[in-house]
C-alpha cells in the first residue's frame, strides 16, 4: 500500500509520459487511477497469498527447533 500511495503521488508528475501510451484517454482520469490502484494492490495481495499460507501451517517450535 506505501507503494500505491508514492506511485499515486508521482503520477501527476509523470503523466505526460504516460499520457503517449495512452491514446484516447487523458492520464489524469479517475478511472486510470482507480484501475492501476486496484491492480497493484490485487497483485500483491496474490503474491504473498502463498507464502502467507504455508507459513501458518508450521508449528513456531519446530521452526525454531530447526534453526
Amino acid at each position: 500500500l506505501v507503494g500505491v500511495a508514492i506511485g499515486m503521488a508521482l503520477l501527476p508528475f509523470l503523466g505526460r509520459g504516460l499520457g503517449v501510451m495512452l491514446l484516447d484517454m487523458s492520464p489524469y482520469h479517475p478511472g486510470i487511477y482507480a484501475g492501476v490502484m486496484t491492480a497493484m494492490v490485487v497483485v500483491a495481495a496474490l503474491a504473498t497469498l502463498a507464502p502467507t499460507r504455508r507459513a501458518l501451517r508450521i508449528e513456531p517450535a519446530a521452526a525454531l527447533r530447526y534453526e
